[in-house]
């Protein structure tokens, strides 16, 4: 089976986003907080892999992560269980290279207008906001059997990536000591790893042990847990 036409869309649109001259919006519109960590001193060893570890120890950034993480296992099912569940419904290799392209194109075309929102808002609502829509994406997707439906799908849940993925770096810098703001980062760091490991894990069980309807329900479900508990441990 040839996989050109599923390799092609998604090249592309990462090249655009490399190449295309995007403004860049100021630290403010971004999220961004400004930098307060100390220069380091000279011949000072960076902190080992131990002391993102050591930071889940502050209850705040472990409740955080343990939201996040639940909403990036679900948030990854979009580019694992959607392409077999769009196969097992005919949808064209094509087809499905493009389903998947549309997250760089949503990514690339809202995340300016979202930073503008997001600027005005409080970091735990904008992550509650992205497992929302995650949640809703993977409530859609079990449902989903059409090919415009699948991208709907990853429309909605490529806008919780741009929702989330500025205000969790900006929440872990909030809470974290200046001297230990990388730490804390790592430790952030840590859940996209774990989510990459447990993602296609779980979510191929149950996909293979309940449907893939089913699946999805579960994961929309984890990601109402996770908003409520962004919108009451985070905040």
């Amino acid at each position: 089976v040839s996989t050109s036409d599923s390799v092609w869309p998604p090249m592309m649109t990462e090249l655009i986003a490399r190449l295309v001259p995007w403004p860049a919006p100021d630290d403010a519109a971004r999220g961004i907080m400004p930098e307060t960590l100390p220069p380091p001193e000279e011949g000072r060893a960076r902190p080992p892999l131990s002391a993102s570890f050591q930071a889940l120890a502050d209850p705040r950034l472990a409740g955080f992560a343990a939201a996040q993480l639940a909403t990036l296992v679900v948030f990854l099912q979009s580019f694992v269980l959607m392409p077999l569940q769009e196969r097992a419904h005919g949808v064209s290799t094509g087809h499905i290279g493009l389903v998947v392209a549309l997250n760089g194109v949503v990514i690339i075309t809202a995340q300016p207008a979202v930073a503008r929102f997001a600027r005005a808002q409080p970091a735990w609502r904008m992550l509650a906001l992205g497992a929302a829509l995650t949640g809703a994406a993977a409530l859609g997707a079990a449902h989903a059997r059409t090919v415009g439906a699948f991208a709907a799908c990853m429309v909605v849940v490529s806008l919780g990536e741009v929702a989330f993925s500025g205000a969790a770096p900006t929440y872990v810098a909030s809470i974290a000591p200046p001297d230990r703001r990388a730490s804390y980062q790592g430790a952030y760091s840590l859940c996209w790893a774990a989510a990459s490991l447990l993602g296609p894990l779980l979510g191929a069980r149950a996909c293979a042990a309940f449907g893939d309807a089913a699946a999805w329900r579960m994961g929309a479900a984890l990601c109402a847990v996770a908003a409520v508990l962004h919108a009451t441990v985070t905040r």
